[in-house]
């Protein structure tokens, strides 16, 4: 390795958050959780569960 610090180059972790911001990445914890709700089912909203029930 070069033996560079984090005083003189970024740290794995801002390079991330760069990069992250680059691509769109939302940041709202609220909305990933939404998001991540609607994967775990599959894709279907709540109205669509609510048709399928008896």
């Amino acid at each position: 390795m070069t033996g560079s610090t984090q005083s003189d180059s970024k740290s794995q972790s801002d390079k991330f958050k760069e990069a992250a911001r680059e691509h769109e990445a939302d940041e709202d914890e609220a909305r990933w959780e939404e998001r991540l709700r609607k994967v775990v089912r599959g894709g279907r909203d709540e109205s669509d569960e609510a048709k399928q029930r008896p």
